[in-house]
């Protein structure tokens, strides 16, 4: 497959530069390639990034932090070979296939959580002295509850749904991804593990591990469902997981604050909701 693309382009001189790129992450692609790829000069390829992006200062190499810079480019230039390339690598991603990695994850990490033999011993030990059980679960979390495992997971069973071959730099890009939904609170630990902090709840109320001052202090309340329908626009729960990833692909493009600024509240909700409803298809 390498051996036929690379026959295809062989005139093209980023080609095997982008290839050694995923391949090694750290690895950086001057930006006189670019300029040779594309026959432009250098004050061409300022006032060109100046007119179409606002950058007052070109790049002097592309590497794993602006890939996106350069893709942008080969879009604004036409180079639909070399795209293709690219996305046969993973080395970009369009606004929905992100879309669709988001839910992904969000289904897969529900999965693992649900599926975690809670151990008992260290339940207990991590709810000792803990005057709130959110801080004692959150402690058992971190002891058991392996981030990057679920990173390696997710981002393998994606790709491989995908097509493409896992490399150092769509595995950067994935993370990468959802590490950002995080820090712009798209998405939060506190709904993600919500299901699982209620599944140690119960556990811990059954061996007796909280007291009755915990469970005053936790702030426990039992899901508004109604709340969560009217939210993605249904009247009940769907048959079945799929119908369910529909809706919420629908209404993820349509408010997703990348393709809508005024959405960022609107998708907090929409996950919200997905990750409390698909509790009930586990």
């Amino acid at each position: 497959m390498y051996n036929q693309m690379k026959n295809k382009l062989k005139t093209s001189i980023l080609f095997d530069e982008l290839k050694e790129l995923s391949e090694n992450i750290e690895y950086k692609i001057p930006y006189q390639l670019l300029l040779k790829e594309l026959n432009l000069t250098y004050e061409e390829y300022i006032s060109f990034l100046y007119n179409k992006f606002g950058i007052f200062e070109p790049p002097e190499y592309f590497d794993k932090n602006n890939l996106y810079t350069l893709i942008d480019i080969l879009k604004a230039y036409n180079q639909k070979e070399l795209l293709n390339v690219l996305r046969k690598w993973g080395l970009y991603f369009e606004h929905y296939e992100l879309v669709e990695w988001l839910e992904h994850y969000i289904s897969i990490t529900l999965n693992i959580l649900s599926n975690h033999e809670v151990k008992l011993d260290s339940l207990e030990i991590s709810l000792a002295g803990c005057s709130n059980p959110y801080e004692g679960f959150l402690f058992y979390c971190d002891l058991h509850i392996d981030d990057e495992y679920i990173y390696k997971k997710t981002t393998e069973l994606f790709l491989n749904k995908k097509n493409i071959k896992p490399n150092e730099y769509n595995y950067y890009l994935l993370v990468q991804y959802i590490e950002e939904c995080f820090e712009r609170k798209i998405l939060s630990h506190q709904i993600l593990y919500q299901s699982f902090f209620d599944k140690l709840y119960d556990i811990s109320i059954k061996n007796r591990f909280i007291s009755e001052q915990h469970k005053t202090n936790y702030n426990y309340t039992s899901s508004n469902d109604d709340k969560y329908f009217k939210i993605l626009g249904i009247k009940q729960l769907p048959d079945t997981k799929d119908e369910l990833k529909k809706i919420y692909f629908r209404l993820l493009k349509k408010y997703h604050p990348d393709k809508n600024p005024e959405g960022l509240e609107a998708t907090k909700k929409i996950i919200e909701a997905y990750t409390t409803l698909m509790k009930y298809y586990e």
